[in-house]
């Protein structure tokens, strides 16, 4: 998977079907021991971004929505400008 906001989308889908068909070589691929490791961290993590790297290019955000300190509204203003 590339680092480029037309993939964030598809990249967030495969984490999800991984976790939901619970395919655990695919998170141990990842760096985690295992799926209850990822589901233990998964909490921690508010947002993925995705720089724009081009003028006038927008940062493309992936919110959390199981996040344990969810970003606010003016933080995603502020990271989609930043």
């Amino acid at each position: 998977m590339t680092h480029d906001a037309r993939n964030l989308h598809e990249a967030v889908y495969q984490i999800e079907q991984a976790a939901l068909t619970v395919n655990e070589e695919f998170f141990k691929r990842k760096g985690f021991k295992d799926i209850s490791d990822f589901r233990a961290q998964i909490g921690s993590l508010s947002a993925v971004i995705v720089l724009g790297i081009w003028q006038q290019a927008k940062n493309e955000i992936w919110k959390n929505p199981v996040a344990s300190m969810p970003l606010t509204e003016d933080q995603m203003r502020f990271l989609e400008r930043m």
